[in-house]
């Protein structure tokens, strides 16, 4: 099994300049699930900016309980946090985590604007329409505040993917782009648009309302019918300041929580 290069990794890494935090990154061979490891580092007194990564997990996690498939050649890492943010205001970390990435990337890869990349609401990144990554954000609360969180990703690079899947090999081969050459340059990229996205909700006045901009500018199906149920179409809006899903059903606009709503794949 190949190694991750830390050296290497810091001299791609390129934080924001208003960054309230350094990046500590911890490199595995593998790992159950590096969620889990970030968050007993935090438990233990790490800072805010402690990073894990991990070759490969034996039991990686998706959303909603899901197992995340982790073998070599794909992006496994998580970040974590003190943000000491309102536990109703969670759903800013995943909002904030998945513009920055997609932001970060997209600048990075230079992609024709018909292939770049997108959101699925809430927290999954697509290419072409097809599942490039997800992201998992999971929190402690004290006196109801958030101030543990740790923030994962995981994302196809190079490793081999089923339907509806895709990775950032292929897309790199297919557009013929200069593309990501390491493991290292992409680990930096996706901490880069981790912080990016952290920063941006954290530092704005009021904190919330331009990062909802920004993400329904990356969200995929925006102003584009969706199915709400086997017999009901409505239109996607965007989303609200509670990270809910607005569809406009005539003559109304629903809201939809995350996990109430199966917006599906192409």
């Amino acid at each position: 099994m190949s190694t991750f290069d830390l050296d290497r990794f810091y001299q791609y890494l390129r934080l924001p300049d208003e960054a309230p935090f350094t990046i500590q990154l911890q490199a595995r061979e593998t790992l159950p699930s590096t969620n889990d490891e970030a968050q007993t580092l935090m438990t233990q007194g790490a800072a805010a900016g402690t990073a894990v990564i991990a070759l490969q997990q034996s039991q990686g996690k998706g959303s909603q309980g899901k197992q995340w498939r982790s073998p070599p050649g794909g992006l496994y890492l998580s970040l974590g946090l003190r943000p000491n943010l309102p536990a109703t205001a969670g759903h800013r970390l995943t909002l904030g985590s998945a513009w920055g990435i997609v932001n970060i990337l997209n600048q990075q890869l230079a992609l024709p604007s018909n292939s770049k990349l997108q959101i699925k609401w809430p927290n999954d990144l697509l290419l072409q329409g097809k599942k490039l990554g997800g992201i998992l954000t999971e929190s402690k609360l004290r006196s109801g505040l958030i101030h543990q969180a740790v923030i994962g990703i995981g994302l196809n690079w190079r490793n081999p993917v089923s339907p509806p899947g895709i990775s950032l090999n292929s897309i790199r081969l297919k557009e013929r782009n200069r593309g990501i050459e390491s493991l290292e340059e992409l680990a930096a990229l996706v901490i880069q648009g981790l912080t990016l996205g952290y920063c941006h909700w954290c530092q704005n006045t009021p904190p919330f309302p331009p990062l909802i901009t920004k993400y329904e500018s990356h969200l995929s199906g925006m102003n584009h019918p969706v199915r709400i149920s086997p017999e009901k179409m409505g239109t996607m809006r965007g989303i609200n300041s509670n990270g809910e899903l607005k569809v406009f059903v005539n003559p109304e606009t629903l809201l939809f929580s995350p996990g109430t709503i199966n917006l599906g794949y192409d």
